[in-house]
């Protein structure tokens, strides 16, 4: 019985010799490969990771979504300082939810609020990863949504000869030349993946702009303090500094070590509490000695893995 999209079809249907019958079967296979190889470009693992990047997308949405919530209503749109302030704190809440410490804005200058408010909202529709009106070299949430929202268009958009399709659209328009069921399931998976993180992306911007919005109606209506934050580049490139250096100052001097703490050090090879970067960076590391598919792999051993990375995070984090 001939199965759906009989791959071998071309060469019954082809005129000429039985090596253009068969010429015709490789076209078709290079076809369907070359659109594979497109998709498997965009879902490979960025570089230093271990997952899909999909999956490490969403991971860094997560962040913003929980800096957004507990961040953002303790913000006054009257008070100024705040909104261009790095946080100390990289957890918030009950359950120690991480978030980020980014202030909401970078020092934009004398800029008025309304190009600066053209300027993001035009950087988010571009897929831009940038808005010319902030200060180079300074963090701020803002930049890191854009630079997110930018990175779901490089993934999301497929490139060459399939430049017209998109993965949060598949499988819809696929060409009938490369359609099968089990295609379809597994581009499914992946577009309801990019839909939910285009959507979770969506409400932050909404969030953010929300919130943003109220700040720029305030100032529009007191105008520009003195010493605003906004206006002391310098000075806020110092206040990040110094705050990273009490924070990390705090975790390296996180309460007295315990022996599972002392245990747990040693597996990594630290004499005291690092930093998060730190440990993250061992922790992959030694990930992908030990993972169960690699050649030195070794399952129990990726598994304490595991469970020692996340007795240090926590650890890390108080």
């Amino acid at each position: 019985m001939q199965s759906e999209n009989d791959w071998f079809l071309p060469a019954i249907f082809t005129d000429g010799t039985v090596g253009a019958c068969l010429g015709a079967v490789v076209g078709e296979l290079e076809r369907r490969r070359d659109f594979i190889v497109a998709v498997q470009t965009r879902l490979d693992p960025p570089n230093g990771f271990n997952i899909d990047a999909v999956t490490e997308l969403g991971n860094r949405i997560r962040p913003l979504e929980n800096t957004l919530r507990t961040r953002l209503p303790m913000l006054l749109p009257d008070r100024p300082g705040p909104w261009f302030r790095v946080s100390a704190a990289r957890t918030s809440g009950p359950f120690a939810t991480s978030i980020l410490h980014e202030p909401v804005f970078a020092p934009y200058g004398s800029a008025p609020n309304h190009l600066v408010r053209e300027g993001l909202v035009t950087a988010w529709k571009n897929g831009d990863a940038s808005v010319g009106v902030f200060r180079v070299g300074i963090r701020c949430l803002w930049l890191t949504l854009l630079e997110v929202n930018a990175r779901y268009r490089a993934i999301n958009e497929l490139d060459g000869v399939h430049s017209a399709l998109a993965l949060d659209r598949l499988p819809d328009g696929l060409p009938d030349a490369l359609d099968s069921k089990s295609l379809r399931a597994f581009l499914t998976n992946v577009r309801n993946e990019m839909r939910s993180c285009r959507q979770r992306l969506d409400a932050c911007y909404a969030e953010l702009l929300g919130a943003s919005d109220n700040f720029f109606e305030q100032q529009s209506k007191s105008g520009p303090r003195p010493g605003a934050w906004r206006d002391k580049a310098e000075d806020f490139r110092d206040e990040q500094s110094r705050r990273r250096n009490e924070a990390s100052q705090q975790r390296a001097g996180a309460s007295i070590k315990t022996s599972r703490d002392i245990e747990a050090l040693r597996y990594f090879g630290f004499s005291d509490f690092p930093a998060q970067d730190e440990l993250r960076r061992k922790y992959l590391e030694l990930a992908r000695k030990y993972h169960p598919d690699a050649g030195t792999g070794h399952e129990e051993k990726f598994k304490t893995l595991g469970r020692v990375y996340e007795h240090l995070l926590q650890r890390c984090n108080h």
